[in-house]
């Protein structure tokens, strides 16, 4: 068997300017104020900022000046010290509906979407509950038996505002409970509360910001509005409520007044909420914001290669595919799973296959890694580097071929950590670098962009994301040096969030080691931004093979144009895609001629009279069909 590794994970996409701390620069802005203001608010008395309950009659209703930054009120008191010193009593009374909020819904939200069943149900119902209590009328109600306690009011908010955080954290909790790297955690015996807390609470960090941000600003609005009715703490305290109550009763008179507590107050939310979103802006890999999808083409010189019975491009290719045809069963006529493949792959080009289930691409692309069926049939040849690699030969040495698989998990062993199973690969494809394998799996890490690499060579797969799962298996792929990756179908297991980013990588990969790479997808949008050559697979054939544009704006093939007809990308006024009727004609079961003739809307007598023959048209182009010159395809 080929010296392959098995890869996956994504790439970090930066749309943002971003800061050491990892945040946006929007996002340390408004956490330096409020951190500001919170210094303020607690060193008050150190720092001279003034006695918010001092009056003095004469200098009542001044405007801002040297003596009151923020001007006084009908008092003669400092509205600025009196907002500074009432930041204290907003802060406090945030901080405590948050920790209740944050303690009471997480919790629960966490062990009823993962525990699930009658836990899920009871907790749910008294969610219900809480939901359906007009949180302003309780409140009233609190502050009419705790008279100006505030923050019996704002621990009683803080229960009901957990109702909307349990409900947020069960739903992103159901969703990820059923990932591999949770399955694999309790395969290997991790209790219920570290699975919870340590694995599941993590990948909730993007969400638990922006939810703690909205309880914060809605604590601090709730909080102002109770002390602006006159329900929180008696005058003459401080409070921004009273300030904001204050300036409203002069608003016709000395309309200054009233504008230093509302930009304070409004400010204050605005900055918690950019706050949260910049955090979870750096606790989600993000993707940049899609850019139209345009086939990614280069011109490639030496073109003219022939596929299937044809000759092969004129230019040395990287692999070479000659012939190939794998087949099962061990007496008798096999079933051919493919037949008469070629196709060659060239130094640094991606080269995409594509077709329905079936159509037999992820078997021939890991004939190249000399992976087959147990008990399977080879004819033809592949040659790696001008060498021929199978049927594999004496003396010749295994290709350097990286794998990436559909699942990231498949790539690692549970059982051992990440810097186990990276230094193991390392060891095996250089081993003239013992002793130094930690170093080199920090560099491979640190070239798939994982943060924090030497945090996670100590991690096990179970304590790790999907995405960085399939980080770490490239970076086991990359440590054999490869002149090629295998990418069988790598972004299918992944959230859609991090798809475009495993994509992203691969490119700059491929642009930064100048490697070559086979990709198997079903997606034209993955085509279209990653490929310079298409092959098009049905039924075990080759049908088509062409540069990316060719095959996105002329295909020349019935089946190709079907595939790009029923693909959503770039549809406009079309009300329903149309469908390809019947299915792939399963090994054993295909038709003596054109095994597409069933399916093809342009089909004749002729085409199941004999198997197809892989004909040129043009420059670096192939098509198997027979009609090829009489029909003409729609760009």
């Amino acid at each position: 068997m080929s010296d392959m590794v098995l890869t996956h994970k994504p790439a970090r996409t930066k749309s943002t300017v971003r800061t050491g701390l990892g945040l946006p620069i929007r996002g340390v802005i408004a956490l330096g104020y409020l951190g500001l203001l919170a210094l303020g608010a607690v060193f008050a008395d150190f720092i001279g900022v003034g006695d918010p309950l001092r009056q003095n009659l004469l200098g009542a209703k001044m405007p801002p000046g040297e003596h009151f930054w923020l001007g006084s009120d009908q008092l003669g008191r400092d509205i600025f010290a009196r907002l500074i010193y009432g930041a204290r009593e907003v802060m406090l009374g945030a901080s405590e509906a948050l920790l209740i909020a944050f303690g009471l819904g997480v919790t629960a939200g966490l062990a009823a979407g993962y525990v699930r069943g009658r836990l899920d149900s009871i907790l749910s119902a008294i969610a219900d509950m809480l939901q359906s209590v007009p949180a302003i009328a309780v409140l009233l109600a609190v502050l009419a038996v705790f008279e100006g306690n505030i923050h019996a009011a704002m621990i009683l908010f803080g229960v009901l505002a957990s109702a909307a955080m349990f409900r947020v954290v069960r739903a992103a909790t159901m969703s990820i409970s059923e990932e591999r790297y949770v399955l694999a955690a309790r395969l290997a015996g991790v209790g219920t509360w570290t699975i919870l807390w340590r694995h599941l609470a993590r990948r909730l960090r993007s969400v638990l910001m922006v939810q703690s941000a909205i309880v914060v600003a809605l604590a601090i609005v709730n909080q102002v509005g109770l002390s602006f009715l006159g329900l929180g703490s008696k005058p003459p305290a401080p409070t921004w409520g009273s300030v904001l109550m204050d300036g409203a009763a002069v608003l016709f008179t000395d309309t200054w007044m009233i504008i230093p507590p509302v930009v304070m107050i409004s400010i204050t939310i605005l900055a918690v909420m950019v706050v949260g979103d910049a955090f979870q802006d750096a606790a989600t890999t993000r993707i940049g914001r899609g850019s139209p999808i345009r086939p990614s083409v280069r011109y490639m010189p030496g073109a003219g290669a022939r596929f299937g019975t044809v000759a092969i491009s004129n230019q040395q290719p990287l692999v070479e595919v000659s012939g190939l045809s794998i087949g099962i069963g061990g007496r008798g006529t096999p079933l051919w799973l493919i037949q008469d493949v070629s196709f060659s792959v060239r130094h640094g080009e991606i080269v995409g296959l594509v077709g329905e289930s079936g159509a037999g691409k992820s078997v021939a692309a890991r004939a190249i890694l000399n992976m087959f069926p147990n008990g399977s049939v080879v004819e033809g040849t592949i040659r790696y580097a001008g060498r021929e690699v199978v049927p594999p030969a004496r003396g010749v040495p295994s290709p350097r071929i990286g794998y990436i698989s559909q699942q990231p998990m498949a790539a690692l062993d549970p059982a051992f950590t990440i810097g186990n199973q990276l230094c193991e690969a390392i060891a095996l494809h250089d081993g003239a670098r013992r002793g130094k394998e930690r170093e080199k799996a920090m560099e491979l890490l640190d070239l798939v962009q994982i943060r924090e690499p030497s945090k996670v060579l100590e991690l096990y797969p179970h304590q790790i994301s999907g995405g960085m799962a399939q980080r770490v298996a490239i970076a086991i792929a990359l440590s054999g040096n490869p002149q090629l990756l295998v990418a069988d179908e790598p972004t299918t297991a992944l959230d859609v969030t991090v798809q475009l980013e495993i994509l992203n990588l691969l490119k700059a990969l491929q642009q930064q080691k100048g490697l070559a790479i086979l990709l198997v997808t079903h997606d034209w949008g993955v085509v279209a931004r990653m490929c310079e050559r298409v092959i098009t697979f049905y039924a075990g054939e080759i049908v088509e093979s062409a540069g990316v544009s060719d095959i996105f704006f002329d295909p020349r093939h019935p089946y190709t144009r079907a595939l790009r007809a029923a693909d959503p990308h770039g549809q406009r006024g079309v009300e329903r895609l149309p469908v390809i009727a019947g299915q792939v004609p399963p090994p054993g079961k295909r038709p003596s001629g054109c095994n597409f003739q069933a399916r093809c809307q342009f089909g004749i007598a002729r085409c199941a009279l004999k198997p197809i023959e892989l004909e040129t048209y043009g420059d670096d182009r192939h098509v198997r069909c027979i009609r090829l010159n009489e029909l003409k395809v729609p760009r």
